[in-house]
């Protein structure tokens, strides 16, 4: 069964901790406040005993310097320089990495690569091993088809590889991931991409200037307050702003406008 059937067919539970980890996420302003909320939500829809989140240049697609969290990964800081400077050119995970197939969707390692040519490749030996873990699920994460950054939970061996239910769980969560990834990175200053207009994102919608404006505001992460204050508006009327975006694109949220901008579902439909 694909992804898709395995979604129609996730218990209310696992709908509901997608739903609550999708709402934290977006309150999150900075990237390493990203980080530990991804971490921390995404230990109730799939138990791991360590992961790294890293974003990631859209153009070259090598890994930011110092947008780099490891969560219960010993010597953190030799463990990122032999990734970053080595390793991540050998995994078996680079080559999905842009290949839109994979943008936004849970895979494990065993997805992509058979497990006897993983468990003799030089990343398993003289990487993967020694920091004890052998299962991965990963996440590319993907702003309107741009690669923005990528989530790798671990799993030692003795323990089971990640399931469908599991994979299916972390790609409804998917595309708001996505979406607060793209704006704490924005806000940071550590993608030098174009404003939301310049996606084509916007477009399609008949949205004025000023509301053009004010989306691509919500897409960085701002809220209405600092809206209105890069505007020089007032609150009441970026909320009014905010009305009529909503309204002519059809989103009922601002999670879920996100979702739209990345032409992906937003969990709960």
């Amino acid at each position: 069964m694909g992804i898709g059937g395995i979604l129609k067919r996730l218990p209310a539970s696992t709908l509901r901790k997608a739903w609550r980890a999708a709402h934290a996420i977006t309150e999150s302003k900075s990237m390493e406040e990203l980080a530990q909320t991804i971490f921390h939500e995404l230990g109730a829809l799939a138990p791991h005993d360590t992961a790294v989140i890293y974003a990631q240049d859209p153009l070259t697609l090598a890994p930011l310097p110092g947008a780099f969290f490891l969560k219960n990964i010993d010597g953190a800081g030799e463990s990122v320089r032999r990734y970053s400077e080595y390793y991540f050119n050998i995994s078996p995970v680079l080559r999905t990495v842009g290949d839109p197939r994979y943008n936004n969707i849970g895979f494990s390692e065993s997805d992509i690569v058979k497990q006897s040519e993983f468990l003799d490749s030089e990343y398993y030996v003289d990487f993967f091993k020694p920091m004890g873990l052998l299962h991965t699920m990963t996440l590319n994460t993907a702003f309107h088809g741009k690669t923005v950054g990528t989530i790798a939970l671990h799993r030692p061996p003795g323990a089971k590889d990640y399931s469908d239910r599991e994979k299916a769980a972390l790609t409804l969560a998917a595309p708001v991931i996505a979406g607060a990834f793209f704006a704490a990175a924005m806000r940071g200053g550590l993608y030098h991409l174009p404003a939301a207009g310049a996606f084509g994102m916007l477009g399609p919608y008949r949205l004025s200037a000023r509301e053009e404006r004010v989306a691509g505001l919500i897409l960085r992460g701002f809220s209405n307050n600092e809206i209105a204050g890069q505007l020089f508006i007032s609150e009441k009327t970026v909320k009014a702003h905010i009305t009529s975006i909503l309204r002519k694109t059809g989103a009922k949220s601002r999670m879920k406008l996100i979702a739209l901008l990345t032409s992906q579902p937003a969990p709960g439909g």
